[in-house]
């Protein structure tokens, strides 16, 4: 087993309709793993906080997920939720309707409605880089790093081609050095998740760990 690759890894399982029964086993799977954490809806983070607490797992839950598109308040009430349930750090998915748009306001109070309310829990914000051209992946870095996130991530691994090598390059260049970056959407072996890492990614999303961490 490659420590030092699941020391990156956020073991990751999202969706509707998941069972008790799936989110115990996906724990089992992330102890067995020792990855550094796991990925699991929100209304799965009491329950998932309980199984780790005795595990060095962080629990990470998604925000506005996958469309990003609801109101300002109703963000700020998944954040408080999220943060009452135990949540270590949170993902939540950028406008990119607006973005699109070019509502830029719209975008960076989206953003800074989750950030302003989420401490202690750092905030990655889903991009959806296969859905932006490189010029408005360039402007989502700047209205990241504008609202203060701790991470910026590629995708919510619903949408076309997930991580790319190419954009991972670029948002490293774009962004400060205090700006981490998640790669997710589409990684699914050691080897692209170690190409992924050498471009500048600090993490990687995933539900397929175990193949990736399997020699």
């Amino acid at each position: 087993m490659n420590k030092a690759l699941a020391a990156k890894i956020e073991h990751t399982i999202l969706g509707p309709n998941i069972s008790y029964e799936a989110i115990v086993s996906h724990i089992k799977e992330a102890m067995d793993l020792g990855v550094f954490a796991v990925c699991i809806p929100l209304e799965w983070v009491a329950l998932t906080k309980k199984l780790v607490k005795d595990t060095f797992i962080k629990v990470v839950t998604v925000i506005d997920f996958p469309l990003g598109q609801a109101s300002d308040e109703q963000k700020i009430l998944e954040t408080i939720a999220a943060k009452a349930f135990g949540a270590d750090e949170l993902d939540m998915v950028l406008d990119y309707e607006a973005l699109i748009n070019k509502d830029y306001e719209k975008v960076l109070a989206g953003i800074k409605a989750v950030v302003q309310n989420a401490s202690p829990a750092l905030v990655k914000v889903i991009v959806e880089t296969s859905a932006l051209t490189k010029e408005q992946l360039a402007i989502a870095c700047s209205l990241v790093a504008l609202a203060k996130a701790a991470f910026i991530k590629t995708s919510t691994g619903l949408h076309k081609a997930g991580a790319q090598i190419e954009d991972i390059i670029l948002m490293r260049k774009l962004l400060p050095d205090c700006i981490k970056i998640k790669a997710s959407g589409g990684i699914k072996d050691s080897k692209f998740a170690q190409e992924l890492i050498a471009a500048g990614a600090d993490r990687i999303g995933s539900s397929k760990s175990r193949i990736i961490l399997t020699p």
